[in-house]
């Protein structure tokens, strides 16, 4: 027996643990493998936010996966306040940094145990023995949470928690407080980075939309300036189609004027000079249609 309880030891002490950076999945092996240590049916780990202790992990061995599925959605709002150490268990071990061991909580008058009592009523269990232990921080001592170990098994038989008992959890508490510790370093740490990746995202997203607007700016650009060489070029080609008509214009009239002046012409002339103006009128017309 001691040599499996000295194995169970040294796989509590893996440090593969302190490797595991999710804090649930940390906090479900870290109790079955103190369960197994204690032969123990059940428990649970309160961890402390702020100025509460928060339920996150519950195990019971004589439950179905849906029957913990049920209670764990059930006790995971379940929030103790660290003011009201009289009046729970954990909450008291966690103050007063003291391994508590219940024999029966059926018996004892110092905690009134109505949650436990109706959890049993609720899953047809029994509960009889819990020790409670902090979890301290064995350097900066600082209280990180609870483990509640329930139900000693001895021979498939239920037995109170004795002194070994405690002499082994108050080990492995040390380490689990230091790999609880380091977990939620990691969690800060990751929020770190993930509220810097945030952002840098809205920053990038600023950059990405200030330098679309300054492309739209130049297209628009581009596309006026395109569009005012295309009007130049559309003019150009008018006036190189104007331009002769024009001249023909000019001429005629200059001619019909100066003939007016020496009195050498006559009507016939006249009009077949008005005629030409008036056709070329309507070319330099049909070019700006067709442009």
């Amino acid at each position: 027996m001691k040599k499996n309880n000295r194995d169970d030891i040294r796989h509590i002490y893996d440090a593969s643990f302190f490797n595991i950076t999710d804090l649930d999945v940390l906090l479900h092996e870290t109790l079955k493998q103190t369960r197994h240590l204690l032969s123990a049916e059940a428990g649970s780990i309160y961890i402390k936010n702020k100025d509460e202790l928060t339920f996150n992990v519950f195990q019971n061995d004589t439950l179905s996966y849906e029957e913990i599925y049920k209670q764990f959605y059930t006790l995971k709002d379940i929030k103790l306040p660290i003011s009201e150490q009289e009046k729970y268990l954990a909450v008291e071990s966690l103050i007063s940094q003291k391994i508590i061991v219940i024999d029966d909580v059926y018996t004892t008058k110092e905690y009134d145990f109505l949650g436990v009592k109706e959890f049993d009523k609720r899953f047809n269990y029994k509960t009889r023995s819990i020790i409670t232990a902090p979890l301290i921080h064995p350097i900066t001592k600082k209280g990180l949470g609870v483990v509640q170990i329930l139900n000693k098994m001895n021979n498939d038989e239920y037995a109170t928690f004795d002194e070994k008992d405690k002499t082994l959890l108050s080990m492995v508490c040390s380490f689990i407080a230091l790999s609880v510790s380091k977990a939620k370093q990691d969690v800060i740490k990751l929020k770190v980075l993930n509220d810097k990746l945030i952002d840098t995202n809205k920053n990038l997203e600023k950059k990405i939309q200030i330098e679309i607007e300054k492309n739209e700016k130049k297209s628009a650009t581009i596309h006026n300036q395109a569009k005012m060489v295309s009007m130049g070029e559309m003019i150009g080609n008018i006036a190189h189609q104007w331009r002769q008509p024009l001249n023909a214009i000019s001429t005629l009239a200059s001619g019909l004027n100066i003939n007016i002046e020496f009195g050498k012409i006559n009507n016939q002339q006249i009009c077949s000079s008005l005629n030409q103006i008036v056709n070329t009128t309507s070319h330099l017309s049909q070019t700006i249609d067709d442009f």
